[in-house]
């Protein structure tokens, strides 16, 4: 794509992103997001084949955003690509960008019929497979518990993100704080659960992080075809 159809493309992204987290699936119209991205309502088409895969492509630009911030906090520090800062930046980058956590809960208000269609089940596949592909490499390089199945540790790593991402309504005024202590608070859970109890090697982290960062950025450049790729407004 064109750099002048990529930023156009853009700015439809995020007139569409705004309203999609203001407004939610059912009230966003692609009128309304031509009006605010100053196009008309035929080039957010010659984009994006519909309303559906104009606001699925919000949703993976999120993801694409993510990625890339995984991504260079690992290639900054190895350390970085641990069980339990990965967990801690993920659940951080889900804290400041309303849309992702609404993927990470399935905010049906939000994400309306885009959380059960084909293609938004294709990308809950690849993140599973991102995941696995992840924990498979710690736990060959004694980055995890060896006593336990990495489908344990992937399921009790789901629930514990899930659940300091969900429970705030349920909470009290006085149990409230910021994002930074309830994302060390999930660290150090994820630490001591799933990772060794003894010190890993030093080495350990620096030799997995190249394989790591890759299979995060090889994800994130999926991605990015399924936004930006020209099959978008021709199927």
């Amino acid at each position: 794509m064109a750099r002048r159809d990529t930023e156009r493309a853009d700015r439809i992204l995020d007139a569409a992103a705004d309203l999609l987290t203001r407004w939610g699936y059912r009230k966003v119209t692609v009128d309304e997001v031509a009006r605010r991205a100053d196009v008309g309502k035929g080039t957010v088409y010659l984009h994006w084949r519909s309303r559906d895969a104009l606001l699925f492509a919000v949703l993976l630009r999120e993801g694409v955003a993510t990625f890339d911030e995984l991504a260079r906090g690992m290639r900054a520090d190895p350390g970085e690509v641990l069980l339990h800062r990965y967990v801690r930046a993920v659940f951080l980058q889900a804290m400041r960008r309303p849309l992702l956590a609404a993927i990470y809960t399935r905010d049906a208000e939000v994400l309306g019929r885009l959380i059960a269609t084909d293609a938004s089940r294709g990308v809950v596949h690849s993140k599973i497979t991102l995941s696995t592909e992840y924990l498979a490499l710690l736990a060959e390089h004694g980055l995890l518990r060896a006593d336990l199945p990495v489908e344990r540790i992937a399921y009790g790593i789901g629930t514990a993100v899930l659940g300091h991402l969900s429970i705030d309504p349920m909470l009290p005024p006085e149990l409230a704080m910021t994002d930074e202590v309830k994302a060390d608070l999930l660290a150090e859970m994820v630490r001591r659960s799933f990772e060794p109890a003894e010190a890993p090697n030093e080495r350990a982290p620096g030799e997995v992080a190249p394989k790591i960062t890759g299979i995060v950025e090889q994800l994130r450049d999926t991605y990015l075809e399924h936004i930006y790729g020209s099959t978008n407004g021709e199927e």
